[in-house]
């Protein structure tokens, strides 16, 4: 058996509107179709974090979730 792991990272979305049900439904429905097409099972893990940068010229951080 052979297997393959890839990662991808999404930076700037908005966590109001992408909550962990939200990415869980697209991953979902996602999933579904790459397993119809291809008969491959795509399985994930989501881990949330929270990237802070200071931004310089301002004086100010920004927030990537």
């Amino acid at each position: 058996m052979e297997t393959k792991s890839y990662t991808i990272s999404f930076f700037g979305l908005d966590p109001q509107y992408y909550t962990n049900a939200k990415i869980g439904d697209i991953w979902n429905i996602e999933a579904i179709k790459v397993y119809q097409e291809t008969g491959i099972s795509i399985q994930g893990r989501y881990m949330k974090d929270i990237l802070l940068v200071q931004i310089l010229e301002n004086l100010t951080a920004a927030l990537f979730f």
